[in-house]
């Protein structure tokens, strides 16, 4: 019989899932971490703790068009996501920074929709890893 263990940060050179590897590069976020599993999951629970708000800031930027605001609440969500190797994360956020530079927020509801999918995605995976 095999035993089942809940799952852990993998290690950088085991298989990981596809929602793993979709939502955190854990290799290549342990590589910028020196390997330091405990530092990478504290990382990752501070990036789950200020999400809501970052989330709630673009929101309250998309809804009264402050293209100054989107930029750098999404600017300070990509500098996050990437801390952790998110990257489809901090892609969507990079183009609401791109967007909020441009003041163009014709396609805003479309990325804030992938980017809430990523979130959740990457929520997911946190909730499902061991703390050390």
């Amino acid at each position: 019989m095999i035993e089942k263990r809940p799952p852990s940060i993998p290690d950088a050179n085991e298989d990981m899932v596809a929602d793993r590897i979709v939502a955190i590069n854990v290799a290549q976020a342990l590589g910028q971490l020196d390997g330091d599993r405990e530092l990478l999951s504290e990382v990752i629970d501070i990036f789950v703790e200020t999400i809501p708000e970052l989330m709630d800031d673009l929101q309250s930027a998309i809804s009264s068009n402050d293209a100054e605001q989107l930029q750098g609440v999404a600017h300070s969500l990509k500098g996050a996501a990437s801390n952790i190797c998110a990257e489809p994360v901090r892609f969507a956020a990079q183009q609401l920074e791109e967007m909020g530079q441009l003041g163009d927020f014709n396609e805003v509801e479309t990325i804030m929709a992938t980017l809430q999918d990523h979130v959740s995605a990457l929520v997911t995976f946190a909730e499902t890893i061991d703390k050390p």
